[in-house]
């Protein structure tokens, strides 16, 4: 867990006051082997902050391979049911609904197994999407956060946006080949 602490000691410094951690290490697994972190943006300076902690590449792979884990801003509030990035981000495929996971945990995203997980994939979805786009309406002087943590957000939620729309296309070409 050296990634995780340095990654909340780099947040730390940069003025974060508070970070939710997620992930198998947080259950009775034996041995844990991933965790997702989301951190709230007030207050951070993001000169001071890792830029790795702003990049959102596909998958999130330069913060996998710094850190170990991901780590999303916490507090996009663009939704129009007023949710928060932490409120829309799934869980596990189990109940993506129930669970407010920050992150899939590493390495390739979860695989949807059931028409269940693929319903509730879609919604999450269809949330990002409008989150996104509302986001990309507000004007940036009514944004209370510096540019580079707004720009992170965007593309946060466009990282996450990808991997469940990859999802919904994995699972959608399985179910031609039946």
């Amino acid at each position: 867990m050296r990634g995780l602490k340095a990654a909340l000691e780099n947040l730390r410094d940069a003025g974060c006051r508070t970070a939710y951690i997620d992930g198998s290490f947080v259950t009775r697994k034996a041995l844990p082997n991933d965790y997702g972190a989301c951190w709230e943006e007030t207050g951070v300076d993001p000169v001071i902050l890792a830029p790795v902690l702003l990049t959102f590449d596909p998958g999130r792979a330069a913060q996998k391979a710094k850190y170990m884990g991901e780590f999303f801003p916490a507090s996009v509030t663009a939704d129009t049911d007023g949710l928060s990035f932490f409120g829309v981000l799934p869980g596990g495929q189990g109940d993506r609904e129930s669970q407010r996971h920050c992150g899939h945990g590493l390495g390739k995203p979860r695989m949807i197994k059931n028409e269940r997980q693929y319903r509730i994939t879609k919604s999450q979805v269809d949330r990002f999407s409008r989150t996104l786009a509302n986001l990309r309406r507000q004007p940036a002087e009514t944004k209370d956060v510096h540019p580079l943590i707004a720009k992170a957000q965007e593309d946060a939620l466009q990282s996450q946006l990808a991997d469940l729309k990859e999802q919904l296309q994995e699972y959608e070409a399985l179910n031609r080949q039946l």
